[in-house]
């Protein structure tokens, strides 16, 4: 769908495309590391063309849909802002860790994106690379989503728990009790990370 190509590619507004008049400027996309190869979709979703030479990128890859759940989490912010141990912009990837430093300048949804890749795709080779067990791509789409927001650690130790032969219910257990944050020293519940567990966990049991 709709969602799903987005992750992968990003939409051009107010395109002018010579040989392609007969082409919505609004069912227009580019592929994010080429801009002069790009594709079109019917309403449903299917592709239905590519205008240059390349391979497309298929909306059901798993890292399509790992970018777009963690977007959809994330939300987009140009600028950095402070968000709990770094500054934070665009999808949710690090901008700085100094507290006393805020970086200057704003990111492009472009290169956000190019950033939520890198960064989605870090952790999924890592979580798989020791993974011993099958794992279904709405699991993956959780454990990634989960340790994007909370570090590698977290992660580690989910895939732990799933290695010793656990149920993916037991796995959905610990992830929830990932919903504090620390303020003036003291660990309180946040109301934004209880239910982003909550979706994550949803996702992961589906």
């Amino acid at each position: 769908n709709t969602s799903d190509i987005m992750s992968v590619a990003y939409r051009v507004a107010n395109t002018s495309l010579t040989g392609a008049t007969d082409i919505p400027n609004d069912e227009i996309y580019f592929l994010p590391d080429n801009e002069n190869q790009f594709f079109t979709e019917t309403e449903s979703g299917e592709i239905i063309s590519q205008i240059t030479d390349g391979p497309v990128i298929q909306s059901g890859d798993l890292l399509s849909k790992i970018t777009s759940f963690i977007k959809d989490r994330e939300g987009f912010s140009p600028s950095p802002y402070w968000d709990n141990k770094q500054w934070t912009w665009g999808y949710g990837t690090s901008a700085g860790y100094d507290i006393n430093k805020k970086p200057s300048g704003t990111i492009s949804t472009q290169k956000a994106f190019d950033e939520l890749l890198k960064e989605a795709t870090r952790i999924y080779n890592k979580l798989k690379s020791i993974t011993s067990k099958e794992l279904s791509d709405n699991a993956w789409i959780a454990l990634v989503s989960f340790s994007f927001n909370l570090g590698d650690v977290p992660g580690i130790k989910m895939i732990s728990i799933i290695n010793s032969g656990k149920s993916l219910q037991e796995v959905a257990n610990n992830m929830s009790l990932y919903h504090f944050e620390t303020k003036n020293g003291i660990k309180v519940s946040n109301k934004g990370l209880v239910t982003r567990r909550a979706i994550e966990t949803s996702k992961l049991l589906q």
